[in-house]
């Protein structure tokens, strides 16, 4: 999957939540759900109410999660669709 990172030569080190939910190709609320997994990058905390992202951090994060289509079909799904249930 290619994501639009920001080029270093740009100097964004730091992105905001709706960037970096942009960058995911996500919506702002599975943004926010994902963030409480640990598997989830932890924030910079600039000041109380300021939050920012290490655009390193969420590549790492992309990089490292599982390619779409490699996780096991739960069996629901599969019996679903062979007609059994």
């Amino acid at each position: 999957m290619t994501v639009p990172l920001p080029a270093p030569d740009q100097g964004r080190m730091l992105v905001s939540a709706v960037e970096a939910a942009a960058m995911l190709s996500i919506s702002e609320r599975l943004f926010h759900e994902l963030r409480r997994t640990p598997e989830w990058p932890r924030p910079i905390q600039l000041s109380a109410r300021c939050v920012r992202f290490r655009v390193s951090d969420i590549a790492a994060y992309i990089a490292n999660r599982p390619a779409a289509g490699t996780r096991a079909e739960p069996e629901q799904l599969r019996a679903k669709r062979r007609g059994t249930i």
